[in-house]
Parts: C-alpha cells; structure tokens; sequence
C-alpha cells in the first residue's frame, strides 16, 4: 500500500483506493472497448467522464453521445422511513457511514454502507459488446427487516450528429418483457449512422421503469431528488416525443445480514433485436464473471510485456500500469475532440514499446487521413481539414519505433489509402509526408505554418499562407533523422539517403541563419514576417518546443546548445514543469492567434503543458542530464510534492495534460486529466 492524496495505491499499484468522497474534481476511471468508451467516477455516477458524458457508441463516422450531461446514477430508498440516497454520495449528497472506491484498470468498484445498507457497485467494459455492465450487490447489515428500492438511471442524449429536424419528434420508449429491457429509440432521418439508440437493462425483472424524464424527476425535480425516488413511486412511462431517461426500480425485502446480487447492462443498440441478443450474451449463465476475468487477464498481459522497477514505488506504479492505460485510451479512443493525427501518431510512437500491435493498426488507420500531396489532416472522428504543418512530423517517428520493436520490416510495404485518392505503402506515406514538408518553404527556407504547428493556438501566424514555423522545420529535421534511421539499417538506399540528408541539412541552414534569435531559437514568423518567440518582444518572448527539439533533432551544438539549456532552466521552468512560453500574452494579437485570447497561464498561453515538458525530458535525457530529467518528470506527476492533489485536483493516477500557469488567477489547478 502506497499512501497518496485522496486515498492508496493497492495491489502492486494495479487499484487505487479511494477513501475520500468529496475530491476537488471527480476522480474518474475510464473503460472501453473498440466501440463503446464509459467512466464512472468515485462517486460512481457519470459525473466528470468523458467530454462530460459518460457513455459514447464509437463510430469512424461520429459518436453516439449517449449520456445527456453528466447523469448516469443509482439510487435506494428505505420504504418503512422514506429515507433516500445515493450509494456513493452523490448527486443527493447524503453522507456515507462508510465508503471506499477502488479504481482498477479496466473496472472500478465502490463499497459504501448508508443506514445500514452496503451497497457493493463493480463497473466495467467487456471486449466484445457496446455496453457497460454493473454488478450490484446489496446487504443489509442491520437488526431489521428493511424494504430498499434500488433505482438505476441514465439520462439519454442519444445525439453527436448535426440535427436539421427537431430532435424530440424521432425519440420513443420501449419495453422489453423479455430481456427485462428499457430501450430509448431516437429514429431520425439524418443519422449517420443506425446506432443512436441505447437501452438498460437487468439479469434481474424490475419492480418497475421510467422513459420519459419529466415522470421520473418531476416537472421541478433533478438528479439530486428524483420525484419517482422521493415519493417511492415508479410510473412505467414509456415516453415519446421528449426526453428520454432509462431508469430501472428493483424492489427487495430484505431480512438482516441477508443479501442479493444482481447486474444491470447499460449500451448502444439499433433495435430490440439488437438488445435482445447483447442482454442474452452478457446475462447468460457465468458471463459477467467470465468476461470481467477475460477482459482483467487481457490487460494484465498486455501491459506485462515491459516493466520498470525504480526506487521510487509511485514511478512504477504509474509507469506499470496507469500511464500505459493513458496511452492505450489516446490511441484506441482519441481526446474529447476526435482523433488528432498528430495525437494518434505519437501515442503509436509511444505504445510501440509495449502494444506493438496497436501501434501498427493505429498507424495504417492514420495514414488513410493523409492526403496524397503528404500533408495530413488535423483528425478525424469528426474530419477536421485544418492544414496544420507538423501531421508529416509524426509519421516516421511511429513507424520507425514500431519497426525497432518488432523488426517486422514487411510493414513498410503495406499499404494504405490516401484521404482524397489513391494508395501508397507505408514507407511511400512516409516519404511523401517529408517531401511535402521539406518543400512546402516559405521565404526565410522555413516549413510554413498554415494554421498551426504542434502549439494548435498559433492559428494566426500562417493563416495568409505566408508564416513559418521555426519550431515545425525543427521537427521536420528529427523525422527525417527517423527515416534516415530506417534507409541506412533496413532499405540501405544511397541515393535516397542522399536525398534526404541534403533535404535536413537545407532545413537545418535556414533554421540555423533565420531562426536564431540570439539566446534562443524563434517560434515562426508570422504572415507579416514579424519574429514570434523573440528576446525583443515583451510577450511570448520564448517558447519551449524550438529549445527542446533543436537537441533532439541534434542541431544544437557549441554555444548554442548551452545558452538554449540556460533558456529552458532559466527562464522556463515552474514548479509544476516548464511552461510551452513566457511572459504569458496578455494583449489579442490576430497575428499570433486564439493563445492570446486565453487568460494568462490557460493552455497554451504560459501553462506548463505535460507533453511540451516530456519533449523537455526526452531532450535532458538525451544529453545525460538524468537528474534534470527527473526533476521535471516529478513535477508533471501527480502528487507532486510541491503542487499536491489536494491543490491541483488531479487524479493520483492519471496525468493532466497541463496544470495553470504562475500568470494564473488559480495557479497549479488542473481543468482536466
């Protein structure tokens, strides 16, 4: 057991245990599968989850939002006292006599105990249905008799498309006896797709249900004191043309010390066939258990395959298991926003060393949102075509970690579509991207911006078609060291070495002559031609990225490399890891973009982005400053001890993507994990 903010590490740091139910932020936990993603937190409501909704039916198309807002919820009521709560205190906001959330990877589990009752509430994802699956088991731990009512609720959206008609006038309930199943329909003409319906549903027959949410909340009620809750009554609505909810009442006469169990299924479906057959399949006979054991032994040998043992138990802990799980959501699932492609790329980069597999199908699926001229688009689910520079970057980075790993160098001659025509290999992919970058120049020999680099807040730099990145043509000079990597120990191809050794050393003289700013080395210039990241601006005066890679692409040397480390330690670093740039912009600069619009120390605007300062640790470690390396990997952590969890309200075992800057009003928060 290793003690941290809120609660403990517990076996081996594969669970961690929640002991605190009021948190700064909702600690959430994520489960998924390759169609349906879900979370809970300790709570164990759908409060904080994914994009603020707790469910989602994936689709390379769109995403089911299945989930209005935040409210996925359980439940009880004592009928002798009328007493009503929640198992894990909120939404009502009755305080548990006891309570503990267990976090594992994959699952999470709440034991909780209210006017003795214990409620025991274990969540999880199987591998093979669209759907999440609770196991509820509930004891009565008193002298008494007791009559609980248990309820199970889900506010259905059922949208993540754009709408044209009213969306109420397509959405119907309905009731299925056989499978003991409530499904929401929403029929809609221009879904793009069929499954934007969900159900609910028990191995158990209810006492009663709900499908239209003004009957179960009341016309003035809310989730923290349903009417159907309040008053004990179930009404058995089957709604139509209004909101939909999913709500379930199962009713148990309960004598002491006596206890019952039961599960409740939560999904997608497309119809009453479709959940007919995925209720039969998770409620048969020992298929809960049987799937939750094969989902548990799934992700045990998969993250396996690589360990690290250190001195520090909360380094392993987190490296063994917690930010492999990070990793593998970005990779299988994407962010809130879809699937970026620079996102995806380099979370293949990443989870190559332990999934290679899924480095390898991830790759091929990004490549096909590459357009045949080499750049890329910004992502996809939705498509996004904002021409950012830095899509070719990511390319050969991922494919050369996935071919280091495997040695399966057939790879290269895989093929893959292009977004607007045609097909090439991977290797052709991966040429045509440092081809189209490596020549897409603008006057000062630098890789143009387009509409952003890395930094997505540059919007306004190269939106005229004229600014160039600094920190991109930087970039541009590691990828091609990559795929040098691969021409010289797998194609040994002279000539093509030939060409793209000329091709870095151009990129590295213009970077070298123009983007050389004296200490330091520039961000871009803008459309006007103006310096971006200059000792001679008040504002944004250095930026992170250009310092950091210009050690990993190996073109800081001498001097130079010496005053940009003195830059990086000097002038970037916080307490909580070093800042994407400084000062923070405080004045709107459309020549810039959207970054100075933010409050100072939000997002990119002079925040300590983790993943701008795992460039910087990637670049100490790069130059044996081990201990520097350390310091900074330490400080993006959570718990650190110099920005707490109880100050930040980062989950112990997750990894925020940035915490607020010292500019800002409410330094070291966290927005999100």
């Amino acid at each position: 057991m290793l003690k941290a903010s809120f609660g403990y590490f517990d076996k081996a740091g594969g669970e961690f245990v929640v002991t605190a139910y009021e948190t700064p932020l909702p600690l959430v936990n994520y489960y998924w599968n390759e169609r349906f993603i879900s979370g809970a937190s300790q709570h164990m409501a759908g409060i904080g989850t994914f994009t603020e909704r707790p469910m989602q039916y994936m689709d390379p198309v769109c995403r089911c939002l299945i989930v209005r807002g935040e409210n996925r919820h359980f439940y009880l009521r004592d009928d002798e006292t009328g007493e009503y709560w929640s198992p894990g205190y909120y939404p009502v906001l009755k305080k548990p006599d006891k309570f503990l959330c267990r976090h594992g990877l994959g699952y999470s589990r709440l034991e909780a105990s209210t006017l003795g009752i214990e409620t025991v509430l274990r969540v999880f994802v199987p591998q093979s249905q669209a759907a999440e699956i609770w196991t509820v088991k509930l004891s009565n731990r008193s002298i008494h008799q007791r009559t609980i009512r248990f309820y199970s609720f889900v506010d259905w959206l059922l949208t993540g498309y754009q709408e044209y008609c009213d969306y109420h006038s397509a959405l119907l309930g309905r009731y299925d006896e056989s499978v003991n199943a409530l499904n929401g329909f929403n029929s809609t003409f221009e879904r793009p797709h069929e499954r934007f319906s969900a159900f609910v549903a028990s191995d158990r027959t209810p006492n009663g249900f709900d499908s239209s949410r003004r009957e179960f909340l009341g016309p003035c009620g809310n989730v923290a004191a349903p009417r159907v809750v309040v008053e004990g009554r179930m009404g058995g609505s089957l709604a139509a043309c209004e909101k939909l909810v999913g709500a379930l009442e199962h009713l148990f006469e309960l004598a002491p010390d006596e206890s019952v169990e039961f599960n409740v299924a939560m999904g997608s479906t497309d119809s009453l066939e479709t959940t007919r057959s995925i209720c039969k399949a998770i409620f048969a006979p020992g298929a809960v258990e049987a799937e939750f054991h094969k989902m548990c032994a799934a992700l045990e040998a998969k993250y396996s395959t690589v360990v690290i043992e250190t001195p520090e138990e909360r380094l392993n802990y987190l490296f063994n298991g917690w930010i492999k799980r990070a990793i593998q959501l970005h990779t299988e699932v994407g962010t809130d926003t879809g699937c970026g492609f620079r996102d995806v790329m380099q979370a293949a980069w990443g989870v190559a060393s332990y999934d290679p597999e899924n480095a390898r199908r991830k790759i091929i699926e990004s490549l096909a949102y590459q357009y045949a001229d080499g750049h890329t688009l910004r992502g996809w689910n939705p498509v996004d075509t904002h021409h950012y520079s830095d899509g070719p970057v990511w390319i050969a980075p991922a494919v050369d970690s996935y071919l280091k790993e495997t040695g399966d160098y057939d790879f290269l001659n895989r093929e893959a579509a292009y977004f607007n025509s045609g097909r090439g290999t991977v290797w052709e992919h991966t040429l045509q991207g440092i081809r189209h970058a490596s020549s897409d120049l603008g006057e000062h020999g630098l890789v143009r911006m387009h509409y952003g680099d890395w930094n997505d807040s540059l919007n306004g730099i190269g939106v005229a078609g004229r600014g160039e990145s600094v920190w991109t043509t930087i970039a541009m000079i590691f990828s091609i060291n990559c795929a040098l990597e691969i021409i010289r120990h797998v194609l040994k191809d002279k000539a093509l070495e030939k060409e793209l050794s000329q091709r870095a050393a151009g990129l590295e003289k213009a970077v070298q002559e123009q983007g050389w700013d004296g200490e330091w080395y520039l961000e871009a210039y803008n459309d006007a031609g103006e310096k971006v990241g200059s000792h001679s601006e008040t504002e944004g005066r250095i930026y992170l990225n250009p310092q950091s890679w210009a050690v990993l692409a190996g073109i800081a040397k001498g001097k130079r490399l010496e005053q940009i480390l003195r830059a990086i330690d000097n002038e970037l670093e916080c307490p909580y890891g070093s800042l994407v740039l400084t000062p923070a912009y405080r004045k709107r600069n459309p020549g810039i973009g959207r970054i100075t619009w933010f409050v100072p120390g939000m997002w990119e605007n002079a925040s300590p982005y983790c993943h701008g300062t795992s460039f910087k640790i990637m670049a100490d470690t790069y130059l044996g400053r081990g201990d520097k390396a350390y310091q900074s990997m330490l400080k993006v952590l959570p718990d650190n001890p110099g920005n707490p969890c109880t100050v930040s309200g980062c989950p112990p075992y997750q990894v925020t993507n940035m915490y607020y800057g010292p500019e800002h009003p409410r330094p070291g928060r966290i927005l999100y994990s």
